[in-house]
């Protein structure tokens, strides 16, 4: 009898301690299931911040791909524009020299022809003063022996006489005719 009450309390023994082993093992499995959960929650946590952040990222990549298109395109037009103006330049150029050119042919001209015609102003002049200087020294030497009156028709003599010498104007009065002359009355009428 008293082995058999040994023997239960030792199978007891060993049951109680299969069983504080068994709680002591399914309390640290909780403890690591605790921990397990929590570093779960925690991935979570991140995986969603890393989420929002990839699209976050998602989302500048995509509107610097925009701007970068955007960019290419101005860039683009831009050359376009420059090729362009300096088409314009090239030609706004060349028509300058053309014009530059062609002012300089015409002052060429010009001046050709104001050197050519000079020499014969400049003759037609002289004899017409020649006479008229002399005309007027010869009424001036006269005044000093005639009358005033005498003096200025001897000047207008003079002054015909010159005036004769010029081409159609011979033996006429260089006066236009009577009906020709206007006078401030006349010219303020018309």
């Amino acid at each position: 009898m008293e082995a058999i009450k040994d023997k239960y309390q030792k199978k007891n023994y060993e049951q109680s301690q299969d069983i504080k082993k068994f709680v002591s093992e399914l309390k640290s499995v909780q403890s690591e299931m605790q921990v397990l959960l929590k570093n779960q929650h925690e991935m979570q946590v991140q995986n969603r911040q890393l989420e929002t952040q990839v699209e976050a990222e998602r989302r500048q990549r995509q509107q610097l791909e925009n701007k970068c298109q955007e960019l290419e395109k101005t860039v683009k037009h831009l050359k376009k524009y420059k090729v362009e103006t300096e088409q314009k330049l090239k030609e706004a150029s060349i028509e300058s020299k053309q014009i530059t050119t062609s002012l300089e042919e015409a002052h060429r001209w010009f001046k050709y022809k104001f050197d050519s015609l000079q020499p014969e102003l400049v003759k037609n002049h002289q004899p017409k003063n020649h006479e008229e200087n002399s005309s007027k020294k010869e009424a001036k030497k006269a005044s000093t022996f005639i009358s005033k009156k005498e003096a200025k028709k001897i000047g207008a003599k003079a002054t015909r006489a010159s005036h004769s010498h010029l081409p159609g104007q011979q033996g006429k009065d260089p006066r236009p005719p009577a009906h020709h002359q206007e006078g401030p009355r006349e010219l303020g009428r018309k």
